[in-house]
């Protein structure tokens, strides 16, 4: 059975009102890497907030041109690197589809300053 991850965490927060500073818990949205690899060779890394990842990936392959067709997936699946207690990979399987991977050794454009989107891995 997969591993729920959450949404949301708790953390500690600074809370400043009419001029007084206190410390309290707070909900942020969690937001975490994903490693999208196809046939097995990464592809990219997104920044994401946790859950429904399998249709993040398949949605991104289509988005970005490398499928036409969802029946083009044979299969996707999470993968947890060893010792992780984190599923932050999704593996996607094309069927009959193929492609050039070649072609798949390029950085795709990522608005953000974290420095990990678009990475391959």
């Amino acid at each position: 059975m997969p591993r729920v991850q959450p949404a949301l965490e708790l953390t500690q927060v600074t809370e400043w009102s009419d001029g007084t500073a206190r410390r309290m818990e707070d909900h942020l949205a969690a937001e975490e890497p994903l490693e999208i690899r196809i046939d097995g060779k990464p592809l990219t890394v997104t920044m994401r907030t946790p859950g429904n990842d399998e249709e993040l990936a398949a949605g991104f392959l289509w988005t970005e041109g490398l499928i036409d067709s969802p029946s083009q997936i044979a299969e996707v699946r999470r993968l947890s690197p060893e010792g992780s207690l984190r599923d932050n990979i999704v593996s996607v399987e094309l069927g009959n589809h193929s492609f050039d991977s070649e072609i798949l050794q390029r950085n795709f454009f990522a608005a953000s300053s974290c420095g990990i989107c678009g990475k391959a891995s």
